[in-house]
């Protein structure tokens, strides 16, 4: 048996009658209203913890049927939410950890032994495409290695603004004109990479272990990263980075 819950709770609107209009005139502009950010931060808590008592209320169920052992349980989101950090709110256009690095539990079945891998993953990451692959295994009566989950380097697009945004001016334009982009995170071992497909150029690198250095090998390693994400993704030939 397969079960799938989407939960919406955490997602705006978090007041009653709120003004979305608030997400398209941050895209536009990139104002904030501070205090209904503030507000958002407030309920932003309040849903979280509202869902996470709904989350064990569903667990408690399994557990009174006598399915929760032998099953196979992992809670995550498709992306998180952006509640004034970098000047921006909402989700869906922009590739900010904020947004990225989501929430994963994954409660294996009692027959499995995860922990019987015994391979390395420092330094790895995983994709949410990953759990296809780790439920099929599951579902299959295998136990998978480490290798389904964990990857050294993992990736997440943006292709600009989701949905039309109407503009008034000039300069919402121009605004709204640098945010239309093609863009490619690649997250590789304690690094991260935002690349621009459009301009065809790298905009940030950075590294999350600070004893480590952004060097020539890693700048390399970036490009080829890409590189090869592009040439898998798409059919038009793919130029070299310099």
């Amino acid at each position: 048996m397969f079960i799938f819950i989407n939960s919406i709770e955490m997602h705006e609107p978090y007041l009653v009658n709120d003004n979305l209009k608030i997400l398209s005139d941050n895209l536009k502009m990139n104002s904030l209203d501070m205090s209904l950010v503030t507000a958002w931060r407030q309920r932003y808590v309040t849903e979280s913890e509202y869902l996470g008592k709904k989350l064990f209320e569903l667990l408690s169920v399994l557990r009174k049927h006598n399915v929760l052992d032998n099953s196979l349980v992992i809670v995550t989101s498709d992306h998180g939410q952006l509640l004034g950090e970098h000047g921006r709110i909402g989700h869906g256009n922009f590739l900010y950890d904020e947004l990225l690095r989501v929430p994963l539990f994954i409660k294996y079945p009692q027959w499995m032994s995860p922990t019987s891998d015994k391979t390395s993953v420092g330094g790895s990451w995983i994709s949410l495409t990953s759990l296809k692959s780790l439920i099929t295994h599951v579902a299959l009566g295998k136990i998978p290695s480490k290798k389904v989950l964990f990857s050294d380097t993992v990736f997440a697009e943006s292709y600009g603004i989701a949905g039309r945004v109407a503009i008034n001016s000039k300069r919402e334009k121009l605004s709204v004109k640098k945010l239309e982009k093609y863009r490619i995170a690649v997250y590789h071992r304690a690094f991260k990479a935002i690349f621009n497909v459009n301009d065809w150029k790298f905009e940030c690198i950075k590294q999350y272990d600070p004893t480590t250095e952004i060097d020539d090998v890693i700048l390399r390693r970036m490009k080829k990263e890409i590189t090869k994400f592009l040439r898998v993704v798409t059919s038009t030939k793919i130029s070299s980075i310099r």
